[in-house]
């Protein structure tokens, strides 16, 4: 009881607090200043000092005082009454006491404060991630409506006229928007994505030093083509007119082409048929051509971007042509050295057939159902060419000209058929006195010009067609 007396007597406790937590108090006042105003005082340094996350706690003596630092903030004065009224038998060891809880309380408030960051960091990144799947499956769906909408109704893209000059057709304009669209749906996922990752990054400590690189490596460039572009402003003036001119001068090649192919324009040295093949030719060589002469007096450099690009299309365009050199090349050896000859039958690549024409870079070879097929002669060098026969048997059949020509063609053929899958049938004439068939398979038998007379002679019979005449050439190599 006397204990409690004594505490009533020093006063009501003032509370020095860190947030909602007590960290100490003062029992009396000194000077003009009371136990709650010196505890006010105390609460707002502390707090303060928390905030700037200041950690280290010391006692500093001053007089007949003893100042209670947190880092280079001081907090409170401690006398030798707060000791006697704490029951402290010396002020020091009441200063060593004030300062344990000071530090407690900031280890405390510490915590707090970074569970509460990471709870509050970890929401955010859910919360972005949720966005940005939002702004990631949106984009997705308005690229789709707009592809929808120009498939669906394509006359709402009319082009892009300039005056009565037309830049881009109705297709052109269409398949630009398209690009377009799908480009600028990219380029906002990844600034979308690129976003979210620099901001998550940011939110923790050990990752900051990894947001802080992945900035300086997105931005650093950019400002550095900024400051190039800055720096080559008045070239790239004239780059820009020499592009024009270029872009015109493919413009006027490509509309005097498609005049000539159209029949609108005649031209005595471009053949019609050919104008579309001999425009892309032309427009390709326009711009070869300026990026290898031009470029360089227009940029002043010799060994510039613009001049080693045009260096990069010609050795683009002589690794391109090497198939067809190729393919020269082995043809030259192959008909030249008599491997093939005309009329032989081969197998080359999926080509099954007789030899009609040689060419340039490529063979013509007739199926055994008529069809013309254009081998190249580069299929060699991934393709063996299997001679199957060099001799053949040839037929020629007289046809009553009154017969339907086409069931004598279909009825011959199945006939040659069970003779060998390699025999062939064309009508040759069709005249007054008959129709003149053409029958020949490969002596792989000897007995094959009489089973292709035979053969054919009964099929006829069986279908009811006359036969006016009929004559066998023997083996020979056309």
């Amino acid at each position: 009881m006397a204990g409690a007396h004594a505490e009533a007597g020093r006063g009501p406790l003032a509370e020095v607090r860190l947030r909602e937590q007590v960290v100490f108090v003062f029992r009396t006042g000194h000077g003009a200043q009371s136990a709650q105003a010196r505890a006010s005082t105390a609460s707002a340094a502390l707090t303060a000092a928390a905030k700037l996350e200041q950690t280290e706690v010391r006692i500093v003596p001053s007089g007949a005082a003893a100042v209670l630092y947190v880092g280079e903030s001081p907090i409170a004065q401690l006398y030798e009454d707060d000791a006697h009224a704490a029951g402290d038998t010396s002020l020091e060891v009441h200063a060593a006491g004030i300062a344990a809880k000071v530090r407690q309380a900031l280890q405390a408030e510490r915590t707090r404060t970074l569970v509460a960051d990471t709870v509050f960091a970890i929401s955010l990144v859910i919360f972005l991630g949720l966005v940005t799947l939002f702004i990631l499956r949106k984009s997705g769906e308005v690229a789709r409506r707009v592809r929808m909408q120009l498939e669906e109704r394509p006359e709402r893209v009319t082009g892009l006229r300039v005056y009565s000059y037309q830049l881009l057709g109705p297709g052109s304009a269409r398949l630009a928007l398209l690009v377009l669209v799908n480009a600028g749906k990219w380029l906002l996922r990844g600034a979308v994505l690129y976003g979210y990752l620099v901001v998550v990054t940011t939110l923790f400590g050990p990752t900051r030093a990894f947001a802080e690189r992945l900035t300086n490596w997105m931005v650093a460039p950019v400002s550095e083509l900024v400051g190039r572009l800055a720096a080559s402003l008045p070239v790239l003036v004239v780059v820009l007119f020499a592009i024009a001119v270029v872009w015109l001068l493919l413009r006027l090649t490509a509309l005097f082409f498609e005049s000539v192919a159209q029949g609108e324009t005649e031209s005595e040295w471009v053949r019609r048929d050919l104008a579309e093949a001999l425009s892309v030719l032309v427009r390709i060589a326009i711009v070869v051509l300026a990026l290898v002469f031009a470029a360089p007096i227009v940029t002043g450099q010799a060994s510039g971007a613009f001049a080693n690009v045009g260096s990069h299309l010609l050795l683009a365009l002589a690794l391109g042509s090497a198939p067809i050199l190729a393919s020269a090349g082995l043809g030259a050896v192959i008909v030249f050295r008599r491997h093939v000859r005309l009329g032989d039958q081969i197998e080359f690549g999926r080509a099954n057939g007789t030899v009609e024409h040689f060419g340039l870079i490529d063979l013509l070879v007739v199926s055994n159902h008529g069809e013309p097929i254009r081998v190249p002669y580069f299929l060699a060098l991934v393709s063996p060419l299997k001679i199957t026969s060099g001799t053949a048997v040839h037929v020629t059949l007289m046809v009553d000209p009154n017969a339907s020509q086409v069931e004598v063609l279909g009825t011959l053929r199945q006939c040659v058929a069970k003779i060998s899958e390699e025999a062939r049938v064309s009508l040759v004439e069709l005249a007054g006195n008959g129709a003149r068939y053409e029958l020949s398979a490969p002596t792989s038998q000897g007995n094959t010009k009489e089973r292709l007379l035979l053969e054919a002679s009964e099929a006829l019979r069986r279908a009811g067609i006359r036969l006016v005449g009929a004559s066998a050439d023997g083996e020979r190599r056309p």
